[in-house]
């Protein structure tokens, strides 16, 4: 987490103001065609900053109008903490194409280029000139919803303008949902939409199709098509293992699923473990990974050595791909290798020193060469010890196999003689 709050202040210090330019439109959001006819838009553009500001004017314009639109001033800067007034004329052409046609102005500060960002922050506004179809003509406007859940029911909008000179009857729209192969379709109650006039339509759509993006095609009689891409549910990505883990290993390796129908691209991760008041312990990440739908062995780069005990720890990762965030849990299980627990015990007696993966690389070999000692003092010992329980053995097999001994037993027997007779008694 704290990766992605680095990365996120970054982005914000390096963008410029966005409050440094103010436009002001017209309230002109459509005009009828009629031939020679001639029209006025008048703008207003706001320096809020105590600076001149040089301004970047766009205004783009269909080919055949292109020689009816004329703005009155030229745009190129504006002062220090100052409004700027000018006009856009339109002097409609005798002949123009039936259906709409589009004018869009955007003005905004031509900022330089700032690390790898290039800022153009300001606004835009868009004049559509609709000539009417001689016959009636639905112009349908998805208005939402942006996405849908993975199950239930969904009402989606759209908006319906009648750009024709008759009258719409019995309209309906028909809506599919596709991801290229499989096919849902849907559609509206009928309505009634009058020359010039706009309807909002509710088209209940009940989903039942799995998470993914999909196209959504809206089509009405002598509309065309309007195709929108459309997010069913969200990505979801789980843990299904993490290698074990010692103090000398720079890098974390685990396997993700990614149990989106789509890849999940550009990502920037980050695996935090805790300890078991959920204090964060350390942080392992990476960027500009995609995740390809089903497995993906990843390894993430720990940047500052730790030194855990055995043991195991919960898990967090975090993906971040736009415009998607998703988190999955999982556990570490800390295993430290004879290499681990000497660096780890170096580090105990120096815990003030600065450490880094280039100082527990040049600390291995002398860690290593402790564990070749180490193991060599227990083979010495070992063989020492198998020496004297041989030589124990073969000491009690020759005591077994020898005859037994016989020892023989004689009666002490003590008299007294008699001197002048010579009985013994």
């Amino acid at each position: 987490m704290k990766f992605f709050l680095i990365i996120f202040g970054l982005i914000i210090l390096l963008l410029p103001s966005v409050h440094a330019i103010a436009l002001g439109v017209p309230n002109i959001g459509e005009i009828t065609y009629e031939p020679g006819k001639e029209i006025t838009l008048e703008y207003s553009v706001q320096n809020t900053l105590p600076k001149e500001l040089p301004l970047n004017v766009q205004l783009d314009v269909e080919p055949e109008l292109s020689d009816y639109v004329l703005m009155s001033k030229d745009m190129s800067k504006i002062a220090a903490s100052s409004v700027e007034k000018f006009a856009i004329t339109i002097k409609l052409p005798n002949k123009l194409s039936y259906g709409v046609h589009s004018i869009t102005l955007t003005v905004s500060e031509n900022a330089p280029v700032v690390g790898a960002f290039v800022a153009h922050v300001g606004a835009s506004h868009t004049v559509k000139i609709i000539n009417l179809y001689p016959e009636g003509k639905p112009l349908l406007e998805f208005r939402g919803p942006k996405s849908f859940s993975a199950s239930g029911n969904v009402n989606i909008e759209v908006s319906v303008k009648n750009i024709g000179r008759t009258d719409l009857a019995n309209m309906s729209i028909l809506g599919i949902l596709t991801d290229g192969v499989n096919k849902n379709q849907f559609s509206s109650e009928r309505a009634e939409i009058p020359s010039g006039e706009e309807k909002l339509i509710t088209i209940p759509y009940t989903v039942r199709v799995p998470p993914g993006m999909y196209e959504l095609q809206l089509e009405a009689k002598n509309s065309g098509v309007t195709n929108i891409k459309m997010q069913v549910g969200g990505p979801v990505v789980t843990i299904e293992k993490i290698e074990k883990w010692s103090t000398e290993q720079p890098t974390v390796t685990l396997t993700v699923n990614n149990e989106w129908k789509e890849n999940l691209t550009e990502g920037t991760l980050a695996l935090t473990t805790y300890d078991k008041n959920k204090k964060p312990l350390f942080e392992a990440s990476a960027t500009g990974i995609t995740l390809t739908p089903g497995k993906n062995n990843l390894t993430l780069r720990i940047q500052k050595p730790k030194y855990l005990d055995d043991g195991t720890y919960a898990a967090s990762l975090q993906v971040l791909t736009p415009p998607f965030y998703i988190g999955a849990e999982g556990e570490l299980e800390v295993a430290l290798t004879e290499v681990g627990r000497m660096i780890k015990a170096q580090h105990e007696k120096e815990p003030e020193a600065e450490w880094s993966y280039e100082q527990v690389a040049l600390d291995q070999p002398r860690a290593q060469k402790t564990v070749k000692n180490n193991n060599i003092v227990w083979a010495i010992l070992a063989v020492a010890i198998a020496i004297f329980l041989f030589s124990l053995a073969m000491i009690l097999r020759k005591r077994r196999e020898e005859p037994p001994r016989k020892v023989e037993m004689r009666e002490e027997q003590r008299y007294i003689v008699d001197i002048d007779s010579g009985e013994k008694r």
